[in-house]
């Protein structure tokens, strides 16, 4: 009996993922990615894929193979961080404070074709304010001592050596099940800050 129970379980949860067979981000005119991003089932929770700074999802196009009938939905959120900068070389502060859109429902173009937006159209001013004193002291926590003459120079100017960029763009993929929104996985997308 015990078998036959983990059987079924096991086959109810390849049912589940069968629907849905790959997941591909497509440049358009006006993208760019350097390496194809195709991912195939099964799909972990979370998958996360680290982009090159040449990379431009912005507008790109999200293409999801499965069964046309399916309903599926797509979401996405973008997140900043900060960069300290000084003119080339860079310290990202990936883990350390955040501005987090909210999830936006992506417009399904076609049967599980959705297309990104423009990133620079999505109101990304909600970065926490802080201090020039928090922002050595997460510099430091960072591995960062060679960072911390840049901010006694007569030179240092906040708006040229900080700047808060995307850091990560995350797409939610979603299929309904018996009724309900069920997540197949969170696409996660590092993306390069510095220039």
């Amino acid at each position: 009996m015990k078998h036959i129970v983990i059987y079924l379980i096991c086959l109810f949860s390849s049912m589940l993922n069968a629907a849905i067979n790959e997941i591909n981000i497509i440049p358009n005119a006006t993208t760019s990615i350097s390496k194809a991003i195709n991912l195939a089932e099964p799909f972990k929770d979370r998958i996360t894929i680290p982009l090159e700074i040449q990379d431009q999802i912005s507008n790109a196009n999200l293409i999801i193979v499965g069964n046309k009938n399916d309903k599926i939905r797509a979401s996405l959120q973008l997140e900043t961080s900060m960069s300290i900068q000084d003119e080339g070389p860079h310290l990202d502060l990936l883990d350390w404070k955040h501005c987090t859109s909210d999830w936006l429902t992506l417009d399904n173009s076609a049967t599980h074709q959705f297309k990104l937006p423009d990133f620079e159209n999505i109101s990304l001013d909600c970065f926490p304010e802080v201090t020039l004193a928090e922002i050595k002291q997460a510099v430091l926590q960072h591995d960062g001592q060679e960072w911390m003459p840049l901010f006694d120079r007569d030179s240092f100017n906040k708006e040229m050596n900080l700047l808060i960029g995307i850091s990560a763009a995350r797409i939610k993929i979603e299929q309904m099940i018996e009724g309900k929104w069920v997540v197949v996985t969170i696409v996660n997308l590092n993306i390069p800050i510095g220039c």
